[in-house]
């Protein structure tokens, strides 16, 4: 879980620094949403399941950011969207209607 924490805190300064030098594209922010939130749903997800019955419990803190990840990833457009934009970046193809 370390691990890939510190994989996503790695890319969203790399896509701050691209975004401050005016040469973020929307392709490399859905890709960082996308990665990101998906990462955040497993690591709050084992934490989860680590803790066993503890882990729904609101005092130890897991439950609560299970759900404030899961609004996190609907308010971004779900990973669905984001997998739209990034393909369109891929192939030059638009999937949306």
């Amino acid at each position: 879980m370390h691990s890939e924490l510190a994989t996503m805190q790695l890319m969203v300064m790399q896509m701050t620094k691209l975004d401050d030098e005016g040469v973020l594209t929307p392709a490399q922010a859905a890709l960082a949403k996308f990665t990101c939130t998906r990462t955040a749903r497993s690591i709050a997800s084992n934490a989860r399941d680590l803790l066993g019955g503890n882990g729904i419990l609101l005092a130890n803190r897991v439950a609560r950011h299970f759900a404030d990840i899961e609004g996190i990833h609907t308010y971004e457009g779900t990973e669905t969207v984001q997998a739209l934009i990034i393909g369109r970046s891929i192939t030059g193809i638009s999937a949306f209607a």
